[in-house]
């Protein structure tokens, strides 16, 4: 389970300073028109100090290994892919062993539909049936539903990986993977942008 909590202060200091300098001039001839010119200078400036103390129970940016070289980018996709792509919030339901695969779990998920939805995640190593239900994760939900090892899946559990080692080829030996969850409790169906 990831759970997340922070605590902080924040200070800060602002100084600044204007300065205006105006000057105008008026003639008036004898014909009885009016012209006027202005000019104004404004400066302004200023400078601004913070301090924000926290501590997370996450690393800084700064502590966080760079991903072994075994990471394969992938291409670019615009903008009107990825909106294709239909994330939402979904809350475990249920979840037990698939009985055809020995990687695999089998989990109902409540999608805010009156009918929820199943989808099997390879996901058996790093979580157990009982850690999963009434955890709140991020699915894709507009997959093409499709039969694994016999049972139907109606969309896919997001996860992070985290390579722990990998071999000489840079082929991951080791590695932890991690469920994307919310981290407050969330309406089941919510999208994800």
């Amino acid at each position: 389970m990831v759970s997340v909590s922070a605590s902080g202060s924040a200070s800060a200091s602002v100084s600044a300073s204007v300065s205006v300098s105006v000057s105008a001039s008026v003639s008036v001839p004898a014909s009885a028109s009016v012209s006027a010119s202005a000019s104004a200078t404004v400066s302004v400036s200023a400078s601004v100090s913070a301090t924000v103390l926290h501590s997370s129970p996450f690393p800084s940016h700064d502590e966080i290994p760079p991903m072994p070289q075994a990471v394969t980018e992938k291409p670019q996709i615009s903008f009107d892919e990825f909106i294709k792509l239909d994330l939402r919030v979904a809350t475990v339901t249920a979840c037990e062993a698939h009985p055809g695969a020995d990687r695999l779990l089998k989990v109902q998920l409540d999608d805010g539909t009156p009918e929820g939805r199943q989808v099997c995640a390879g996901i058996k190593a790093w979580y157990t049936p009982e850690e999963l239900v009434g955890k709140q994760v991020v699915i894709v939900a507009n997959l093409e539903p499709r039969k694994i090892r016999g049972e139907m899946s109606q969309g896919m559990i997001l996860a992070a990986t985290d390579v722990k080692a990998t071999d000489d080829d840079g082929t991951p030996t080791e590695r932890d993977v991690i469920a994307l969850t919310v981290d407050r409790p969330t309406p089941a169906g919510a999208p994800v942008s």
